[in-house]
């Protein structure tokens, strides 16, 4: 089983979540969610959730293999390119905000939720290497 390096249940501000190197807004402004869910970059990413008017979303952030959850649909994978390697997973309102930290350089990552539209679950899992 791998390590579970934090996790949230909350209500997300605006149906989504960042995960980012450096908080930076506008980094996503050309980002449509009605036409695909999530948007990667080289140091960020964002993705939809349960919008906070819906209710909660729980997330767990794991490195390594996860444990068994709601959240078994590849929902997107890609590769953040880390300079420090200090990571920040939030909602734009930074109602929920949480720090964690991992290898300056690439890191590969897939995540699993439990819907493709709009989950309550999400797992967001870095592999060993």
């Amino acid at each position: 089983m791998g390590e579970l390096m934090g996790a949230f249940t909350a209500a997300a501000g605006h149906g989504c979540l960042l995960l980012e190197e450096d908080p930076l807004m506008g980094r996503h402004d050309s980002w449509n969610p009605d036409e695909v869910k999530y948007n990667v970059t080289a140091d960020a990413v964002v993705f939809c959730v349960m919008p906070s008017v819906d209710g909660m979303v729980t997330v767990r952030v794991w490195r390594g293999e996860p444990e068994s959850s709601d959240a078994t649909l590849p929902y997107f994978a890609g590769t953040l390119l880390l300079s420090r390697g200090k990571i920040v997973l939030r909602d734009p309102e930074d109602t929920v905000t949480m720090t964690f930290y991992l290898e300056p350089g690439p890191n590969p990552f897939f995540v699993l939720t439990d819907s493709v539209e709009f989950p309550e679950s999400v797992d967001i899992v870095f592999p060993e290497t």
